[in-house]
């Protein structure tokens, strides 16, 4: 009979931690999952337009590439990236050319 009461008292109780609980977590931020910074091969080479280009792509012959500009296109290694000439360039989002 003690049994059966017990069980009855937690049944009809309500879970006033158990919905508090819930209540913060629902109002707490969502933290985003950490994603993985992808590393690029030091020796990857790198394709620009030498005449005035802006962007640097990882694929020579990438869509945004207007073909006028295919024969002035020029390679460097990822590491140079770093040097004078190749840091003010930017990486093209198409062809995922990495930063």
């Amino acid at each position: 009979m003690l049994i059966l009461a017990l069980i009855l008292a937690t049944l009809s109780a309500p879970p006033a931690q158990a919905a508090d609980a819930g209540d913060a977590a629902a109002d707490a931020p969502q933290e985003a999952a950490p994603t993985a910074t992808p590393t690029a091969d030091p020796k990857m080479r790198l394709y620009y337009n030498s005449d005035g280009g802006k962007f640097y792509h990882a694929d020579a012959q990438c869509s945004t590439i207007d073909p006028k500009y295919q024969n002035k296109m020029k390679s460097f290694a990822y590491t140079d990236l770093t040097r004078s000439g190749y840091a003010k360039l930017k990486p093209c989002t198409k062809c995922g050319a990495p930063n």
